[in-house]
């Protein structure tokens, strides 16, 4: 799995909001290598990290789906159905 893969699988667990120690468990990835990707998607504004009560960005916090998250979701679900599933028999 790509990194462009791990990021979408990331996005499809935040559609309904997810903490960080959910997303850790499905994604089996380490806790530094998720903070790495929230940021990295933070930053392009495909997810939001909604802090928890008392303001601090912990693992409480809940990590919600952008509008622009969910168009890129869209565009590599499209290309994926198209271009990298196998022709039915």
């Amino acid at each position: 799995m790509g990194k462009i893969d791990t990021a979408a699988s990331i996005l499809e667990l935040t559609t309904e909001g997810a903490s960080k120690q959910y997303l850790k468990n499905r994604t089996n990835l380490s806790a530094d290598v998720l903070e790495e990707y929230l940021t990295m998607l933070g930053s392009k504004d495909l997810v939001r990290i909604l802090k928890a009560r008392g303001g601090k960005e912990d693992a409480a916090a809940t990590i919600k789906i952008t509008k622009r998250g969910i168009q890129f979701l869209n565009l590599y679900n499209s290309v994926t159905a198209k271009y990298l599933t196998l022709p039915a028999k």
